[in-house]
């Protein structure tokens, strides 16, 4: 029995976990899948670990971890997964246990919590979609409100425009029919100064001859 358990915990030593896999195209089994690659050795699998470009970041069992970025074939669109270290590097020899019923509950631990890093990740991603979704909702709505104000702003100042053309037409009509006025009563004046010339002019011959007929007396 140790000596299974001893293989299997070199094994592990001996692999690297990569998860965050997209899939390509994307199944109805999720967007993401995980996978152990195993090498020969615990030296081949750090060696292989320290070759990937990347920032080392302990997740929360404390395994490091490093996020790799790459461009999907399919779409051309760039997408991520993560390699982690299945054994702490400081990790020395645990205490063997002693049948494989541990061996098989360790195992199974494992996978729950990888299930469950999976699942959080997930939903991490869910939120970062739904969040992004709302953000460019509201982006869209505030747009919206001000291509209304605009438009509101814009149909103010035609009417503003509109009502100053008005007011304009409007006095130089006023104007207009003041002049008329002024020449029609300029020319009302005129013939009624002339008519009281000729009543005056008539009325100087009438007194002329009243004093021509006088003087005959």
């Amino acid at each position: 029995m140790l000596e299974v358990e001893k293989t299997m915990q070199e094994a592990k030593k001996a692999s690297l976990y990569l998860h965050r896999i997209p899939h390509s195209p994307p199944k109805n089994l999720g967007p993401y899948y995980s996978a152990e690659v195993v090498f020969s050795s615990q030296e081949e699998a750090n060696q292989a670990f320290d070759n990937v470009d990347g920032d080392i970041v302990e997740e929360k069992m404390g395994l490091s971890q490093k996020m790799v970025e790459f461009k999907m074939m399919s779409s051309g669109s760039v997408s991520r997964l993560y390699i982690r270290k299945n054994v702490q590097d400081s990790e020395v020899s645990a205490k063997k246990r002693s049948n494989t019923e541990e061996i098989k509950v360790s195992s199974k631990r494992q996978k729950r919590e990888n299930d469950a890093e999976e699942i959080r990740e997930e939903s991490v991603n869910h939120c970062s979609s739904r969040e992004s979704k709302c953000e460019n909702h509201i982006k869209e709505i505030e747009e919206l409100k001000e291509n209304h104000r605009k438009e509101i702003e814009e149909l103010k100042e035609n009417h503003i425009k509109e009502t100053e053309e008005l007011k304009e037409k409007l006095k130089a009509k006023e104007r207009e029919f003041e002049r008329i006025c002024e020449n029609h009563l300029t020319e009302e004046l005129k013939e009624k100064l002339k008519a009281k010339d000729r009543e005056v002019e008539a009325q100087d011959k009438m007194i002329s001859n009243l004093k021509k007929k006088l003087k005959k007396k």
